[in-house]
């Protein structure tokens, strides 16, 4: 792979078309009625988007979205949130073409070197064994007592950073 550059960058059209992608992937497998909770994939996608791109709009001060580019193209997506002490990790997106190539260790590198003294969490999925698996080698743990109020905990599993 061609050298990775970091960049801040926008929640827009390409932002939402990568998250699309890369969760899309992750969740192809599923039925999404069953295992997540969802009647209509593509609507809970596009409602994800509108939702980040929302945030991003309401609360700038607080929000800082990275971009991973290649060759001039969007590959990697992480949306922090500062809330108070702790930065949430809202989303983090590898597109499928450039999974398991360095980007999403990258983009969270990047993250801890910008918000240095600041301890990180997010909330998950249960059944994304591939974002648990991810993070707890980046040294997250699993810790039922984090959560986020805007998520079920019948569907989401918070990890934070351990230490």
């Amino acid at each position: 792979m061609n050298r990775v550059t970091i960049a801040p960058c926008h929640i827009d059209a390409s932002a939402c078309a990568l998250m699309t992608a890369s969760f899309g992937a992750a969740y192809a497998h599923l039925n999404p009625e069953k295992d997540l909770g969802v009647a209509d994939l593509a609507a809970f996608f596009e409602a994800v988007c509108q939702h980040e791109r929302d945030v991003e709009r309401d609360r700038p001060e607080d929000i800082a979205a990275l971009g991973a580019y290649v060759a001039g193209r969007l590959l990697g997506l992480i949306i922090l949130d500062n809330e108070g002490e702790l930065t949430y990790i809202r989303q983090i997106a590898v597109h499928p073409s450039a999974k398991r190539q360095g980007i999403g260790c990258a983009l969270l590198k990047h993250a801890r070197e910008i918000m240095k003294n600041r301890k990180f969490f997010l909330v998950t999925r249960r059944i994304n064994g591939t974002s648990i698996k991810f993070f707890t080698s980046q040294g997250f743990r699993v810790d039922e007592a984090w959560s986020h109020p805007d998520y079920d905990s019948r569907w989401y599993v918070g990890l934070v950073e351990a230490g």
